[in-house]
């Protein structure tokens, strides 16, 4: 619901107005960042669940919630320090995308989109069985195509000083973000199982 209202929020303001750029940028940002938190999360539930079971099930409920809890707290850090940056910036972000701190985000959501990708890359090579193995597919596939590569390719053109390109693959990044998200959300509604190891 966040997510939806957030893109509603982007939707409705002018990305060519000096005083609504940044919001919209912040905004953006936090739709990736707290889509990359959720898929961080769910990567060490999983992680816990399969080379810790003894003790993810015998956790109370607090503490199978704990590393949402903590990724939820992280994520809403970060978006609080970089809606005070992008208050205190002077640079244009009408002119330049990059000359924002908020950009800053994209780096820490590759970080933590990398760790996922290696993650359930070890999970996959444990050959898990059929169930598990299909959803850590899934995730696999989704998160490699829709967030680690149009990341790793807006940081490449960042730091190569290529800004136009940049800044239209940035653009293009929310809608990978979103089709990840539903992508995310209809299949897990299709499949109530738990998946994880018991």
């Amino acid at each position: 619901m966040v997510m939806a209202i957030s893109l509603i929020t982007v939707g409705t303001l002018d990305s060519n107005d000096e005083k609504q750029c940044g919001a919209i940028l912040v905004i953006s940002t936090s739709v990736l960042l707290v889509q990359v938190v959720l898929l961080f999360c769910e990567v060490m539930d999983w992680m816990l669940a399969v080379f810790l079971p003894v003790y993810f099930h015998s956790s109370s409920p607090f503490y199978r919630l704990l590393p949402f809890i903590i990724g939820c707290v992280f994520c809403t850090i970060i978006i609080v320090l970089l809606v005070v940056i992008d208050v205190t910036n002077e640079t244009s972000c009408v002119a330049s995308l990059f000359n924002q701190a908020v950009t800053s985000a994209y780096d820490i959501s590759l970080i933590l989109t990398t760790f996922c990708v290696i993650a359930i890359t070890i999970l996959l090579g444990k050959k898990l069985n059929t169930s598990p193995h299909a959803a850590l597919l899934f995730h696999f596939t989704t998160t490699l195509l829709l967030l680690e590569i149009p990341l790793l390719l807006i940081t490449s053109l960042k730091y190569a000083g290529k800004e136009k390109a940049g800044n239209t693959v940035m653009e293009a990044n929310n809608l990978f973000i979103a089709v990840h998200y539903i992508l995310h959300s209809m299949f897990f509604i299709y499949n109530h199982e738990d998946y994880r190891v018991s």
